[in-house]
């Protein structure tokens, strides 16, 4: 069996690492890991399959794929030409589409559209024009919970202005021995925020990365 590189709490595709399969490795002379799917199913991976990309999950992202097809290619509403039917159509992809640039920050995190919805963009559109100042120059889609989920009562229509602090007032956030939410430390540090934004998506709450100071652009004064 050849020298193991450590790859615990390293992502590969939908998989988390969370520790060696000493089990099935002893018995196939393999390095297998125990691994968290993004749907929260847990798996034995073989760490070259993870490395090289061959296991992406665990079944659920081509199921995923499916869906978001099925979803978008076979529905009859008359509505492709509705200002809202393109926010309907992004808001799916970037929770099913596994190949939409936005998936990591919405499917690949577990935020789904509602069944309602999902399968309805009618019942979309008509929801989201009921809301307050829907129309408004300055306004766009915005959930107000960001940790949940597209459905009732948890989408509104926001400034951009109101979506970065919803966006950043519930993420604390613990670097150089003291906690506080990301907007603080982007005012205490000057930083852009942004920039801030792009890397907790990208990569997480992990202040190694989101405040390196190496490549981190500063605020204007």
């Amino acid at each position: 069996m050849r020298q193991m590189e450590n790859i615990i709490g390293k992502i590969f595709n939908r998989f988390t690492v969370l520790r060696y399969d000493i089990d099935k490795s002893n018995k196939t002379k393999q390095n297998f890991w125990i691994c968290e799917c993004a749907c929260n199913n847990i798996r034995s991976v073989l760490g070259d399959s993870l490395r090289c990309g061959s296991s992406k999950s665990c079944g659920c992202l081509r199921h995923d794929a499916i869906i978001e097809s099925n979803i978008i290619h076979n529905t009859t509403h008359g509505l492709t030409k509705h200002p809202l039917y393109s926010i309907w159509k992004a808001m799916v992809a970037r929770c099913y589409n596994t190949k939409n640039n936005r998936y990591y920050a919405y499917g690949a995190k577990g935020i789904i559209v509602c069944d309602e919805w999902k399968t309805s963009p009618t019942s979309f559109i008509q929801y989201v024009m009921s809301l307050l100042n829907y129309g408004k120059k300055g306004y766009s889609l915005d959930r107000i919970n960001t940790q949940g989920h597209y459905e009732p009562n948890n989408v509104r229509w926001a400034t951009a202005q109101q979506q970065h602090r919803n966006t950043t007032k519930n993420r604390l956030i613990m670097y150089r021995g003291k906690v506080q939410s990301v907007a603080a430390w982007i005012e205490e540090l000057g930083l852009v925020a942004s920039t801030v934004r792009t890397r907790i998506d990208r990569h997480g709450p992990n202040p190694a990365i989101i405040f390196n100071p190496a490549k981190m652009p500063r605020a204007s004064k």
